[in-house]
């Protein structure tokens, strides 16, 4: 009788088989195919928990917030994901607003308490205040926003003797990181006034929609209005209603594209604002960048006549303080004659709109730089003196300014120019170029204030409302409010790329310029 054992396996086999097993192992398309396999043999017994739900960038106009679980993901669009992304790596992709309240001295100061119940209505308003960015499984979108019901924002509450400016410019320069809220406040309380800064990351908001912000805050603040206004719908990206607009509007997109690069062309050797060579290294790997700024303010009465000039030559407010700037910035260059390149960041949330414009102060909508504008202007001869005898031609560079943005207007170009930039903001997540930019006036992205009002109930008063945006560029920013009546321009740079008397300069012959408009 036999004493085998059948089907028997010897050690041999056994050894074989296992040295076979650990080498397939190794191989990592045919350790993954295992798994998946058995993974898909175990759903039948085992429920994995669900992925949240990923509202793309075209469905966030007709995805309704209250219907947002916690959980829910948000996808970025390009610009956004770029800005989100050179934010993480660079850090001072950061908005900042900063305005002083002026407290009525029979009101008692305002209790941490209430600015925090301010806060929360805020977050209740604006869906994007409650989201984080968060790591996403995909190649294609690496971040996402997480909306988070817990998430609260931070209220930084500042001692009355600490230098506020210093914290201020840190707060700036800040990275974004994961998990975070995009939105913190700094309050600095003094005696009747207190100093307010929003710190808002770039990739949930510009200057513009930045604005509407301080004013839902200070409403909650002072009334019970903001109670019963109804939650913000999400909206689709700029960058979406960009290429809704392109699509629908081929022969204008092309027009469009055709003059944004003419105009580049033309704009060529120009003069471009003077850099400080020596800190180009410097700059360029983010070591003491500091941001710089500058305010002058003109009365109600000077702004008044000011107004009716414009009126008189029939230009725009608009086109006559690009005209002060551009005869400024020729009055710094050596040459007689200079030809002068101006940038311009305009409003984009009412570019093509075609029936799927959101609310107009929702926090994610963009504004966009238009093509550039190039002018031939004679330098004033003497920088001291109000009394020349030959005045420059103010309203012929306003008219010719205004007839620019005029058509840039009719074209749209705000779009294709923005589209154009969203595509090539993959440089964002590099180091900041030495851009050789034109000095640029912020139409939209910083000052202009559609919304913030100058009196809040009979407690709260509000001035020096103040935009400033990022600070990684290499030329010297200029932005406009009317708040109150009152024409206030605004004046940014970054130390040491851009030297504090040059920047000076600027703002002195801005200054005297428009003066000699108005005279």
């Amino acid at each position: 009788m036999s004493t085998e054992v059948p089907f028997a396996v010897s050690p041999a086999t056994v050894a074989a088989i296992t040295v076979a097993l650990v080498l397939v192992l190794q191989i990592p398309g045919l350790q993954r195919a295992i798994s998946t396999f058995f993974l898909s043999k175990s759903s039948y017994f085992i429920q994995r928990p669900r992925r949240p739900t990923l509202v793309t960038t075209s469905a966030r106009s007709t995805f309704d917030k209250s219907a947002a679980p916690h959980g829910t993901l948000l996808a970025l669009s390009l610009r956004e994901s770029m800005f989100a992304t050179g934010a993480m790596v660079n850090g001072s992709y950061t908005l900042s607003f900063n305005m002083i309240l002026h407290h009525a001295e029979h009101c008692p100061p305002l209790s941490i308490e209430n600015v925090q119940a301010a806060l929360s209505q805020l977050q209740t308003r604006h869906t994007f205040l409650r989201t984080k960015l968060v790591p996403y499984d995909s190649v294609a979108t690496p971040f996402v926003l997480q909306v988070d019901h817990a998430l609260r924002l931070p209220l930084i509450e500042l001692p009355s003797n600490t230098p506020f400016a210093k914290l201020w410019a840190e707060g700036r320069g800040t990275p974004l990181r994961c998990g975070e809220p995009m939105l913190r406040v700094l309050w600095q309380p003094q005696s009747n006034t207190t100093n307010v800064v929003f710190l808002v990351h770039h990739a949930i908001a510009d200057g513009r929609s930045l604005s509407c912000l301080p004013h839902d805050f200070l409403i909650a603040l002072t009334t019970i209005d903001m109670k019963t206004l109804p939650p913000l719908p999400l909206v689709s990206s700029c960058d979406d209603v960009a290429k809704r607009a392109v699509r629908s509007y081929p022969l204008r997109s092309l027009q469009s594209f055709a003059h944004t690069v003419l105009s580049g062309i033309r704009a060529r050797h120009a003069f471009a604002f003077p850099i400080e060579p020596a800190a180009k290294e410097s700059f360029m790997m983010l070591r003491d960048n500091k941001p710089l700024g500058l305010t002058t303010q003109f009365d109600a009465a000077t702004t008044s006549r000011f107004v009716a000039k414009c009126k008189i030559h029939h230009v725009s407010v608009t086109g006559a303080l690009g005209a002060a700037l551009i005869h400024a910035v020729a009055d710094m260059a050596t040459a007689s004659s200079t030809k002068i390149a101006l940038g311009t960041v305009a409003d984009a949330r009412t570019l093509g709109a075609m029936g799927h414009l959101g609310a107009p102060e929702h926090l994610t909508l963009f504004a966009t730089a238009l093509p550039m504008f190039s002018h031939t202007v004679q330098a004033t001869s003497d920088a001291t003196s109000s009394t020349e005898s030959t005045e420059p031609p103010y309203w012929t560079t306003a008219n010719a300014y205004g007839q620019h943005l005029q058509g840039c207007t009719v074209r749209q170009d705000g779009l294709v120019v923005g589209l154009l930039m969203g595509l090539n903001m993959k440089s964002m997540m590099k180091a900041p170029k030495l851009t050789l930019g034109r000095p640029t006036i912020i139409l939209s992205n910083s000052g202009v204030l559609p919304k913030l009002q100058t009196q809040y109930g009979d407690q709260i008063k509000v001035s020096h409302a103040h935009v400033t945006s990022n600070q990684l560029y290499s030329f010297p920013k200029v932005s406009a409010s009317t708040m109150g009546g009152v024409l206030t321009l605004n004046f940014d740079g970054v130390a040491p790329i851009i030297k504090p008397t040059d920047l000076a300069m600027l703002q002195s012959r801005t200054t005297w310029h428009l003066k000699a408009m108005i005279a």
